[in-house]
C-alpha cells in the first residue's frame, strides 16, 4: 500500500537490464525495494520527485544517468550497492542521497548544477576513486539526520570540487586515499 514509484520493484532480481523513464509524475520514478541482481544502466529524464530511490537491496548498476530532478536524483537506504559510473545533472536536492546503513563503491561520481553533489548520512559508507562536483551548492555533506544512527563515513581517491563547499559533521568521517 505504500508504492511510491511510478515503475516499483519489490523482491525482483535484475540480470543485465536497461530502464528508461521520462517524465516521471511520482514520488520516485523509478523505486526498488528488497531486490538483488545487476543492471547495465538507469536513465531517468524529468523526475517530479527522486529519479531513483532503492531500499533494501544489493544491487550492481554500471551507469545511472539522471537529468533534471524535483529531489534527489539518486536516493540509497539500508543496502549495498555499487554503481560504477553516475551521471547526474540539475537535482534540486542531493545527486546522491546515502543513508539508513547503506554501502556504495564508485569509479565515478559526476554532479553537476544541484544543491549538494552527494549527501552521506546515517551510519553509511561510502568508497568512490573520483568525484567531480560542477556548479553544486555543495559538493558533499557527511551528517547524522537520525537520532538512531551515527555519522557518516567517506573514502575517496581524488575530488575536484569547482570551488564548491563542503561539510563534515562531528561524529562523521572524510578521508583522502592519499591520506592513509
Amino acid at each position: 500500500n505504500d508504492i511510491d514509484g511510478c515503475i516499483t520493484f519489490y523482491n525482483a532480481n535484475f540480470k543485465n537490464l536497461t530502464f528508461i523513464t521520462n517524465q516521471g509524475f511520482c514520488e520516485d520514478s523509478i523505486n526498488m525495494i528488497r531486490s538483488k541482481g545487476s543492471i547495465k544502466e538507469i536513465y531517468i529524464n524529468d523526475a517530479y520527485r527522486d529519479g531513483l530511490d532503492m531500499d533494501f537491496s544489493k544491487i550492481f548498476i554500471n551507469k545511472i544517468n539522471v537529468n533534471n530532478s524535483g529531489n534527489d536524483c539518486v536516493d540509497l537506504s539500508f543496502g549495498n550497492y555499487k554503481i560504477n559510473y553516475f551521471e547526474l545533472t540539475n537535482c534540486s536536492d542531493s545527486g546522491i542521497s546515502v543513508g539508513e546503513k547503506s554501502d556504495l563503491v564508485s569509479s565515478n561520481l559526476s554532479i553537476k548544477n544541484s544543491k549538494t553533489g552527494i549527501a552521506v548520512k546515517d551510519s553509511s559508507r561510502v568508497v568512490a576513486d573520483i568525484l567531480n562536483s560542477k556548479n553544486n551548492e555543495n559538493c558533499f555533506k557527511i551528517y547524522n539526520k537520525k537520532q538512531e544512527f551515527l555519522g557518516g563515513n567517506f573514502i575517496l581517491g581524488n575530488m575536484n570540487c569547482n570551488n564548491n563547499s563542503y561539510n563534515v559533521e562531528y561524529g562523521s568521517k572524510f578521508i583522502l586515499k592519499n591520506d592513509i
